[in-house]
């Protein structure tokens, strides 16, 4: 059952104020734009039908987030036959490190998160490997992929400064990347 009229503003005024930063976090936890997407509609969707659980007075954001978790597990494990998706502890490492950066969404940070989904796939799994397992060392990527150090340093150096022109041009272009 629908909540009455009043909770229906209070929860479009929750909604509103979190939304961004629900996105930005689904997004850290699943790597790919479209499907971010999907699992934030989903989760809009809970959140609405469980409104009428939220206590007011406690942190709509955190409450949002936890959904939100809870959608992106759902969501992998529909679609646990794709070899590119992370092991629940993995998930839930970056989950605490993603929940930091959620609420400060930037026109920078949505413009990296387009330039990311432009890169090789190779690329974007290299920048997976280096940034989203925790900040693993340099080296231990690169024996995770079997090439040396140089040249692992040498392609993230590469993809970094790819990732900067990208995100410029797109800041100039009034925030398409």
């Amino acid at each position: 059952m629908p909540p009455a009229a009043s909770d229906t503003e209070r929860f479009i005024r929750h909604l509103t104020s979190v939304q961004d930063g629900v996105y930005a976090y689904i997004l850290s936890l699943v790597g790919d734009a479209e499907a971010a997407h999907d699992i934030q509609q989903e989760t809009h969707v809970v959140l609405w039908r469980k409104f009428a659980e939220f206590a007011e007075g406690t942190s709509f954001p955190a409450w949002a987030r936890q959904i939100a978790l809870y959608q992106v597990k759902a969501w992998r494990r529909d679609a646990a036959r794709d070899r590119l998706l992370f092991d629940d502890a993995l998930l839930e490492c970056v989950a605490g490190e993603a929940e930091a950066f959620s609420a400060s969404v930037t026109p920078r940070s949505v413009a990296l998160d387009r330039c990311i989904e432009k890169l090789p796939a190779e690329q974007r799994q290299l920048i997976k490997l280096r940034y989203t397992d925790c900040d693993a060392p340099i080296q231990q990527v690169a024996d995770r992929i079997g090439k040396s150090l140089a040249a692992v340093s040498m392609s993230l150096s590469r993809i970094r400064h790819a990732l900067m022109e990208c995100i410029e041009r797109a800041l100039e272009q009034g925030g398409d990347a």
